[in-house]
């Protein structure tokens, strides 16, 4: 039997982290799977990432492309240098791409049209996005992304939020759900007894995060249960307001190698954000995280948050920046008993390692590129 070949590109790639996904597929039978990955990338938190192998990340990969972008950091406008995109399309037939970008990046539009002079002119070709807002004030941009994503197999959605944007914007490729995974090596259960009861947040520390809200509820319950904790991990502008907390212990930003061990200092984990005009929480990796951790899961009814949990299936989900509501929702975690607390993680445990590890997804992905 011939073995199929897929070609993966997008700027998250450059972190060997979310390349994981990728190389489960490429262990998968018959398969092989190449890589287009920026050699430099600006990220909000940490400038000039730089493309480096990882024999753990990468080890079933067949190619890594690591190409020079155009305006690196700009996920919207940037784009792979179009001669070096050209070869490795024209060197390498692929029985299906995808990129990892919005409707109507510059990346969609030059792969569109460079893979139009090569072998792939007929290959099909596949979008995951991750955008679930309506944008009024981009209408504007409707023509260009009918253009450049009508000769699309599908667009993947990280959340069900975003079949909704594309059916508003009317695009006509058909919808399809593509969630974030994790990786069961990494975050995997682990005990550690403590008298105290410890939330934890790990992420941007800004006010759409609803790190505000959190705040509040920590700072009012602690006045009742002087044995409640908070970890934080992360950065971001409301960062200085949490260091000198009483109760909360500030551990930096975590490179993504360390922040498994998070998970084991904590009983629950809150993903408090808060919806704005310019962005709404689009999935929440750290939730699955969390469950894989056997850790109790709390979050905000802002975006794909609900969707998630419902997977999961916590019973802990409370409406975004709603103070008592949130406060309500850690007093019901800290007073469970020993079996329903057990019988919560578990189930959390099941459903994460079911839907979301690296081994799932890389299989879904796969369905959807070779049944669509």
């Amino acid at each position: 039997m011939a073995k199929k070949s897929f070609l993966i590109l997008g700027h998250p790639l450059v972190v060997d982290a979310n390349r994981t996904v990728w190389n489960e597929m490429a262990k998968l039978p018959d398969i092989e799977v190449d890589l287009v990955v920026p050699a430099r990338w600006n990220s909000n938190l940490i400038k000039q990432l730089q493309f480096s192998p990882n024999t753990e990340t990468d080890s079933h990969l067949r190619h890594i492309y690591s190409l020079r972008v155009c305006f690196p950091g700009k996920a919207s406008f940037f784009f792979f240098n179009p001669f070096s995109l050209w070869s490795v399309l024209r060197k390498n037939k692929y029985d299906g791409i995808l990129l990892t970008q919005e409707t109507w990046s510059l990346a969609l539009a030059s792969l569109q049209l460079i893979r139009f002079f090569t072998f792939n002119n007929k290959t099909k070709t596949f979008l995951w996005v991750c955008q679930n807002i309506k944008k009024e004030k981009l209408k504007w941009l409707w023509p260009f992304e009918r253009l450049i994503t009508r000769n699309l197999s599908s667009i993947m959605g990280c959340c069900h939020e975003t079949e909704v944007v594309h059916e508003w914007k009317g695009l006509t490729p058909s919808s399809r759900y593509l969630p974030f995974s994790f990786d069961p090596q990494l975050f995997k259960p682990h005990s550690e007894s403590s008298s105290k009861f410890r939330l934890g947040f790990m992420g941007r520390i800004s006010e759409e995060k609803g790190m505000q809200v959190l705040k509040t509820a920590f700072q009012e319950l602690r006045l009742e249960i002087p044995n409640l904790e908070l970890l934080l991990a992360g950065d971001g502008p409301l960062r200085s307001e949490f260091e000198q907390l009483e109760g909360v212990k500030y551990l930096g930003l975590l490179p993504h190698q360390k922040a498994f061990e998070f998970f084991h200092h904590i009983d629950l984990f809150i993903l408090p954000s808060l919806t704005k005009p310019f962005w709404k929480e689009q999935f929440g990796r750290v939730l699955i995280e969390s469950a894989a951790s056997k850790v109790l899961v709390a979050g905000s009814s802002s975006g794909a948050i609900p969707e998630v949990l419902e997977q999961l299936q916590s019973p802990y989900c409370f409406q975004e920046g709603d103070v008592k509501a949130l406060k309500e929702i850690i007093l019901k975690a800290i007073h469970l008993s020993s079996t329903e607390r057990q019988h919560i993680l578990e189930k959390s445990y099941q459903r994460a390692s079911e839907h979301f590890s690296h081994q799932s997804v890389a299989k879904l992905a796969l369905k959807i590129m070779t049944v669509n």
